[in-house]
């Protein structure tokens, strides 16, 4: 029998890497066994975040009566007396024969107490628009209202004291001289008094309980950073 002379069919080398069947997945070694009658592990609990855990209580100060009659009652004595220095000024300059009086005997009388009087009315002026100002800064028990407060009733108790002692000693005499009717003894004291009541006493008083321990506390606590309520 002759043999075939054919050779075997040659075939192309593959150019790709064979497929390969997955990997067996791992297996999971079961947990140990825990003790007869021992309790299972529980796992630590979620940790809370910040903005949702616990905040510490905040420092609350709460205004006491004193302080709100002091805060209002510095807007009124601040107001009334803007009012009567513009008050002043607008009869002045509307030519009042009861101011163009008090300014030509103040003139003509001495040129010291003409000076003084000015600086003592523009001083008033410019204390009380800060009083206005610090009063309501002082109800809101802002920090930089309790020095203020000491620092502004420091300087006008002692223009007030200066201002009664030059109108008994200079100012009311010569006013007396140039019209006994107008300026009489009674007109001159109620003066005196009231300038004595807002210009000394009311200073004191302020002074006074600014100094005292409960505000200087309540200050404190809200420089330490409590909020005021």
């Amino acid at each position: 029998m002759q043999q075939s002379s054919r050779r075997p069919p040659s075939y192309p080398t593959p150019t790709h890497a064979p497929v390969r069947p997955p990997a067996a997945p791992a297996s999971v070694q079961p947990a140990a066994p825990t003790k007869l009658g021992a309790a299972p592990a529980v796992p630590p609990p979620p940790r809370v975040a910040p903005a949702y855990g616990k905040r510490p209580a905040q420092d609350v100060v709460v205004r006491t009566m004193g302080l709100k009659v002091l805060s209002v009652a510095g807007i009124l004595h601040a107001s009334l007396i803007l009012m009567g220095v513009v008050v002043l000024l607008v009869m002045a300059m509307g030519g009042d024969a009861r101011v163009a009086l008090v300014i030509r005997t103040i003139k003509d009388g001495n040129t010291g107490l003409w000076t003084w009087t000015l600086f003592a009315l523009f001083t008033s002026f410019v204390l009380n628009a800060v009083m206005l100002y610090n009063a309501i800064a002082t109800l809101s028990l802002i920090p930089w209202s309790e020095r203020a407060t000491k620092l502004w009733s420091a300087v006008w108790l002692a223009l007030s004291l200066a201002a009664v002692i030059v109108n008994l000693g200079w100012i009311f005499p010569l006013l007396k001289d140039a019209s006994p009717d107008r300026f009489s003894f009674a007109r001159t004291l109620i003066v005196t008094w009231l300038h004595i009541a807002s210009g000394v006493i009311w200073p004191a008083l302020v002074l006074f309980y600014m100094n005292s321990r409960g505000v200087r506390q309540a200050y404190a606590r809200i420089a330490g950073g409590a909020s005021a309520m």
